[in-house]
């Protein structure tokens, strides 16, 4: 049985409730079935390399930002295992069902056939939270052994996934760095939207 694991983050909630700012909210989902702590640790050697801290995307320079992609895009282990989804939220949005939707997306465009299971990892998700998501997913079919929480300061696959959701966002928002960096990650085959 092959097992998939999803981390999950998203970007935008804020701009619902900002008169005058361009409404959108992105989920970002890294799925990985291969070796997790070789992936960990590219991660976390990425982020020393290119001065990346290991926090949120938005605390980090534009230099390392830039530097730290160019170190992802440029890994062959990371080929096919992002996307991100984007919508425009109504001003009363369900994000949570937008997650789940976006989630059930990454792990279908990974396309997994039907004898899989995945652990979901979801940046800062409440415990009655986790059930939810797990029961929604179950219903659309997806085949989900977990959801857990995750905390940015211990992984660097969630990080990476905060990484991809901020890139998203500020391309979205017309960010040309952002853009250009995106648009090769897409052309590499590291990123997809979904």
């Amino acid at each position: 049985m092959r097992k998939l694991y999803c981390y999950v983050d998203e970007s935008g909630q804020d701009t619902t409730a900002q008169s005058g700012r361009e409404r959108i909210f992105i989920v970002a989902v890294a799925v990985f079935e291969d070796d997790l702590e070789a992936l960990e640790q590219a991660c976390k050697k990425y982020e020393i390399q290119s001065g990346k801290r290991q926090s949120k995307w938005r605390k980090t320079n534009p230099e390392s930002r830039a530097a730290y992609w160019q170190m992802i895009i440029s890994d062959e282990q990371f080929k096919r295992t992002l996307c991100y989804s984007r919508t425009i939220p109504p001003l009363n949005a369900e994000f949570d069902a937008r997650t789940i939707l976006s989630i059930a997306k990454a792990i279908l465009w990974h396309r997994p056939g039907t004898d899989y299971t995945s652990d979901i990892y979801v940046d800062g998700i409440s415990v009655s939270k986790q059930v939810d998501y797990a029961n929604e997913l179950r219903k659309i079919g997806i085949h989900v052994h977990r959801v857990r929480r995750a905390v940015d300061e211990k992984s660097a696959l969630i990080r990476l996934a905060d990484a991809l959701a901020g890139l998203a966002r500020e391309a979205a928002g017309g960010n040309q760095v952002a853009e250009a960096i995106l648009r090769q990650a897409m052309k590499r085959g590291i990123v997809a939207m979904i």
